[in-house]
Order: C-alpha cells, then structure tokens, then sequence
C-alpha cells in the first residue's frame, strides 16, 4: 500500500514496502527525506518522528497514521495524529478489531483517510465470517461500525473500491448466488444501494458529480451514469494488463499487451505510459523500459510532477515533468536519492 499527501509546502510518501516511516520532498525538489529532525534519532524504533506504522493522512494541520501497539495480549492497533513535520505523536483513539467464533481476531486491513475520517475495513482471517468496516473522525476519535447488517450478506469485498463524498463503492459477492454487483454503501446513512453487475476492472473506479469512470480489461474506457444506471464504452483499447488514475482532467494508464496467465513473468512484459484528456484523447505515451534493476511503476500524480517508483520496493526513483507532455519531450528523470534523515 502506498499513500500520497500533498501541501502547499511539498509531498509526503509513505509505502508499506519500504518500512514503517514516512518520506517528505520539499516542493520543486523531488527528493525525499525521512520525515525526521529528532537530534541524535537512530530511525530505528517506533520513537522516530517518522514513524507512522501502517497507513498515512492528513486533515486540517495535522498527519495521522495507524500504528501497532504491542501488549501482554497480543498488541493493537491505533490512531495517531502529529504536527507537520512528525513533532508531537498523539493517540485520537484504539481501533476495533472483532474477535470470530474459532476465538482469534484481526485479518487483512485496507485503510482510507477521507473528508475528516479513518475508514477502514477488515476481510477476516477465518472462512465464512463477514468482512467489517468503520469510521473513525479523525478530531474527536469516535469509532463508528458502518453497514453491519447489510455485510453479513456478502463475502469480502475486492479491492477495486473508491470513496467520493459521502460514499463508497465496492464490489463485492452475494452469500447466496455468488453474483458479483457494485454497490454505493453511504458512510453517513449507512444505506446501501446495488447499481449493476460487476465485471473485473483495472485499477479503482473514480467518480466525479452523477459519473463512475473506470476501465474493463478486453473492452475500453467505460462511463457510467449514477442517475441513468447507463453504462457506456468511450474507448477501446487492447490492454492487457493496466492500471489507470483519473484526475480532473487527464486519465493515467500503465498498461502492457502481456496478460497475467499468457506470461506470468513480469520480467517478460513491456510496459508503457499513456496520457490521455478526459475526451479519451491521446496526448502521449512513454515506453517504461528497465532501468538497471528497476522496473518503473506510475505511483501519483502531483501538481508538479508525476512519480514513479520500483516496483519491488516501492521507493520513489522517477518522475515526469507534466508540462512537458504532448511536448515530444517527455521523459522519465531520476530522482536525486538520499532517503535520510534531514
């Protein structure tokens, strides 16, 4: 997992493949430090003004993160805030995790920073129990359990899932009939409302006003209308593999020919970037050849630059200047690479 903060003053990173700490490049600069000024700090332990354990946000002033605390029981875990610059760790609240019928507890964890909350969900270690999600507002620590009644209904949902103003969509399996649908699940109401049928797609949809935008392997770019419940195909393509990220005016697609069951070894595919406008307009495309060990992979884009990382570690290595595209002049640049402590 990797989350992406950006300020007026510059980016903070966090990957869970690098570590447990997080990373802050200073705008224009494009390097990345350990965000830690703590005289004589070793950057080892869980006292590094870096440390933000699994996840990372912002609201307000403030970061947030979801660290471990370790006990006599076991350990859990916690929701921290701290000023800009790592100062001040603070606890906002302990995180529920519900304990199953074989008596053990826990499981795999995705955790979203949105409008002011923590929301998170738990796909459990154990066949047959629901998965669970919460909010947590990130000012006051109150932990609220969402769409309880309506989870039992359905296994674990996938992780192709996206959270737009009040709401989450999700796909996920019916209990009884195995029919995968999307749902729009309301954090503030929790009601839960099926749209359609749902097929793989690559990457998290996004949505924007009434619209869903999303791409389907071995279709295209595809439209769908929230109000309508109209689905619409805007652009073919061939993709065999892709990952896509839309902003407000241009889609981002890593994308290969090469197929996960064709040619299971990565080592074998060719990869490209491709931007395109929001009218499915190509503007350009980059070859992502590998450089020395690194295979590149599109991570984010900033208001300055859009970032790349190694695929096996996730540190940032790369960036593309974004007024350069459609120039002929696009290009991947090495990031200068200290990763130290300022």
């Amino acid at each position: 997992a990797e989350y992406f903060v950006e300020t007026a003053e510059g980016c903070y990173y966090f990957s869970l493949g690098m570590g447990d700490k997080a990373y802050f490049s200073e705008k224009g600069t494009h390097t990345f430090y350990l965000l830690c000024s703590k005289p004589d700090c070793s950057h080892s332990d869980k006292s590094c003004n870096a440390y933000v354990g699994n996840a990372l946000g912002c609201y307000g002033d403030k970061l947030y993160g979801v660290v471990n605390v370790d006990n006599e029981f076991g350990g859990y875990s916690q929701l921290v805030s701290m000023n800009m610059d790592g100062t001040e760790h603070k606890k906002v609240a302990r995180l529920e995790e519900p304990t199953y019928s074989d008596g053990t507890s826990g499981g795999w964890f995705d955790w979203y920073f949105h409008n002011g909350y923590l929301i998170y969900s738990i796909v459990p270690g154990i066949t047959g129990e629901s998965s669970l999600y919460y909010k947590v507002n990130l000012e006051t620590g109150e932990l609220t359990r969402l769409f309880e009644a309506t989870l039992n209904e359905y296994i674990e949902p996938s992780n192709d899932r996206t959270v737009y103003g009040d709401c989450i969509y999700l796909s996920c399996s019916d209990k009884r009939t195995g029919k995968v649908t999307l749902v729009q699940a309301n954090i503030e109401t929790n009601q839960w409302t099926t749209l359609m049928n749902w097929d793989y797609i690559d990457g998290r949809p996004s949505v924007f006003g009434n619209t869903m935008y999303y791409h389907k392997k071995g279709i295209g770019f595809c439209e769908y209308d929230l109000d309508t419940e109209e689905e619409k195909v805007m652009l073919a393509t061939n993709f065999g593999i892709s990952w896509v990220t839309y902003d407000q005016d241009k889609i981002y697609v890593q994308a290969t020919d090469s197929d996960w069951d064709s040619e299971p070894e990565s080592k074998h595919w060719n990869w490209t970037f491709y931007v395109y406008d929001r009218e499915y307009n190509l503007l350009d495309q980059l070859p992502l050849e590998k450089i020395g060990m690194i295979n590149p992979q599109f991570q984010y884009v900033a208001s300055d630059a859009i970032y790349f990382s190694a695929m096996s570690s996730g540190k940032i290595t790369h960036y593309i200047d974004p007024q350069t595209i459609g120039s002929g002049e696009m290009e991947l640049i090495p990031v200068t690479d200290p990763y130290l402590a300022r």
